[in-house]
């Protein structure tokens, strides 16, 4: 049996508390192993930096990006496979 990997999703989110609402909405109605979930503020008025970590196979985790730049508060997003042994991810410099 092949070993489902682990992600990370960097999201950029604009329209302040109420974006980062709508992205975590969407989040908790996915098909995937949430790890976990952080946001901060940026020095940007009303833009949050989200991070997601999750198990999922390459299919969810490309569906999932798909899904999520429907949203029309979603800036950016970033994705790549965690590095390491499970539960060791790497973090962007």
């Amino acid at each position: 049996m092949d070993q489902v990997p682990d992600w990370i999703l960097r999201i950029t989110v604009h329209d302040g508390l109420d974006g980062v609402n709508r992205v975590v909405g969407l989040l908790r109605h996915r098909g995937t192993r949430p790890r976990s979930i952080a946001a901060w503020v940026t020095n940007k008025p009303n833009l949050w930096l989200l991070e997601h970590q999750l198990t999922a196979s390459e299919d969810q985790a490309e569906l999932l990006h798909k899904q999520l730049e429907r949203l029309t508060c979603v800036v950016t997003i970033d994705r790549k496979c965690a590095a390491g042994p499970r539960g060791a991810f790497t973090r962007w410099e």
